[in-house]
């Protein structure tokens, strides 16, 4: 799951409330005119709505129950959100990786109260009647530092705005900033490259200071790679005299999630000028041309075949998940990734299961490289969100859910995201039990004590992810590639342009994606694998094929995204 242009638009804000809060210490005051204090000393912004918990009220939570952390019945977190909020909390687990699971949970009545629905679409499970809506007077009053984060966006109140109401949204929206920038970057065996005839390029930056994980400035062309890339699996480069590397080991591709998968080729699609991302489009004689059908993807799937018969990508990539892709990275089976900066503190005991960390872990000479994206038509990844980092995670309401629950709710999500007693008790669980801090509470980076207790670790919040959240679980060697791909000049490559983006929901691209988009995805999932494994020519099936994706719907998905506003008017806004 790419992304922000804030350095380049005008929507992005560069403060966000709660780094202010921690940052600052300043003496936000409750309606009532008196400051509170939390018990990490920190003085917090409250609501005199916090005088509503007489109630016990039993809210089912939603969240991701199959992700790296876990969560049983009663945790810690749980419990400490029970007693402050008085609820009995029920969680849900949802499965993010499977939309067909997703829409059955809802279909069947067992959705949750409230959470996340993974990487679903919002406005389609709304229009679909799996949630309900939220009157921004309720967010205001028993949420105000959520509306005081919104009211600092420029499109923050437009953003989820229930489709023929100006009163109500249809999600809290929250942010994510480790999503800002270049946050997905090219990653190399760095001690298979340099055994390679393609030595790295340019210096080579230790940032760990333990000679594990170093970036570099220079990047390597699409023909370097080719070559990088054939002798990871071809040349032997774990020394073990068999021919049993490659070069990348591809996840598998999802109809739900259509395309080449984003750990494997977001670099590789980008210089191309395509991108997977839902809905992009790239300006092609003044028409919007979505990758599906943009004639690049067929330069494209030539080189990915030639890169098939070469034995470099998997013969395993149809069938791989995404933690099967993480194995063979730790076990030395591929080379190369395209990897989230979020993974690099490869001593966290939370990305243990995930590279580099693993491969680090299993084999005391691994080492790895960053470097920008490859050079070819462009130099850009392939990244999801053109506009802001607003558009990081999406907190639902179910559709049935009392305004009595819908209050408690967001006294909750205010707490759990913007004060820095809940920030960390939801993401990390109770100091000096679950993690200690590595200096001052709530100034300095934290050691995680039970990672694989199944506490509920980032359970219950919103997927909040800000600057708060980068300086206190970041290690230095991240935080330095942050300020490189994510702040500084290297966030350039942040994202191939969309050239028209609906960022505000005014087309009716969701009914079209409802009635045709299952057909389209198999149709172009299909053209993609059979092109890969070499059964089709290319260039002889490319008019066929674009002629029937039109006939199924693609002519109506594409007088859909004609309607919406070029980024150069969203910018303007």
């Amino acid at each position: 799951m790419s992304k922000s242009l804030r350095v380049v638009f005008a929507l992005i804000t560069t403060a966000f409330i709660l780094f202010s809060l921690i940052a600052c210490g300043s003496g936000n005051t409750t309606e009532s005119g008196k400051p509170t204090t939390t018990a990490s000393g920190q003085t917090q912004q409250t609501s005199a709505a916090e005088n509503e918990l007489d109630k016990t009220l039993e809210i089912a939570w939603g969240g991701n129950g199959y992700g790296t952390y876990k969560i049983e019945e009663g945790g810690i977190i749980q419990k400490k959100l029970e007693e402050k909020f008085n609820v009995k909390l029920k969680p849900v687990k949802i499965d993010f990786s499977s939309e067909d699971k997703i829409k059955l949970l809802m279909l069947s009545g067992e959705g949750p109260d409230v959470g996340r629905l993974g990487y679903t679409s919002t406005f389609e499970n709304y229009s679909n009647g799996y949630i309900g809506s939220i009157p921004i007077d309720l967010i205001k009053q028993y949420a105000p530092l959520h509306a005081a984060f919104l009211d600092s966006k420029v499109a923050g109140w437009k953003y989820r705005l229930e489709p023929g109401s100006k009163k109500n949204l249809i999600a809290l929206a929250g942010a994510d900033d480790t999503i800002m920038g270049t946050y997905i970057v090219p990653t190399y065996r760095l001690d298979w490259l340099e055994k390679s005839p393609v030595k790295p390029k340019g210096e080579l930056v230790d940032i760990d200071g333990k000679g594990k994980v170093f970036y570099t400035t220079e990047a390597y062309t699409l023909d370097e790679l080719e070559q990088v890339l054939n002798y990871f699996a071809n040349g032997d480069p774990d020394g073990n005299g068999k021919k049993d590397t490659y070069g990348i080991s591809p996840p598998a591709m999802d109809v739900n999630v259509p395309g080449l998968n984003q750990y494997a080729f977001d670099s590789i699609m980008g210089s191309y000028g395509l991108s997977n991302a839902a809905n992009f489009n790239t300006n092609i004689d003044g028409k919007a041309v979505p990758t599906e059908i943009n004639p690049a993807l067929k330069d494209l799937l030539k080189r990915l075949n030639k890169w098939y018969k070469m034995g470099i990508i998997d013969k395993e990539f149809l069938t791989d998940s995404f933690m099967r892709m993480n194995e063979k990275l730790g076990n030395g089976i591929t080379g190369y990734v395209n990897n989230q900066i979020s993974y690099f503190n490869y001593e966290h005991p939370g990305l243990k299961t995930l590279f580099p960390a693993n491969a680090i872990i299993a084999n005391p000479n691994a080492k790895v490289l960053i470097t920008p994206p490859e050079k070819g038509t462009i130099q850009a990844v392939s990244q999801t969100y053109p506009v802001n980092t607003l558009e990081g995670y999406d907190t639902i309401v179910g559709k049935d859910v009392s305004d009595e629950k819908l209050k408690r709710i967001l006294m909750m999500y205010d707490y759990m995201n913007y004060t820095p007693e809940g920030f960390i008790l939801t993401r990390f669980g109770v100091a000096d039990d679950t993690f200690k801090w590595n200096g001052e509470p709530y100034k300095s980076g934290i050691t995680v004590l039970k990672a694989d207790a199944p506490n509920g670790y980032y359970f219950f919040n919103g997927g909040f992810y800000n600057q708060f959240y980068i300086d206190i679980n970041y290690s230095e060697g991240q935080k330095k590639l942050v300020s490189y791909f994510q702040t500084g000049e290297g966030a350039k490559y942040a994202s191939v342009k969309y050239y028209k983006y609906d960022f505000f929901n005014t087309t009716n691209k969701v009914e079209v994606d409802k009635q045709y988009g299952t057909a389209l995805s198999t149709l172009y999932n299909e053209f993609i694998t059979q092109a890969i494994l070499g059964k089709i020519d290319v260039d002889a099936a490319w008019d066929g094929y674009v002629k029937k994706w039109m006939e199924s719907g693609g002519d109506k998905a594409i007088a859909e995204i004609e309607k919406a506003p070029t980024l150069e008017e969203l910018a303007a806004k």
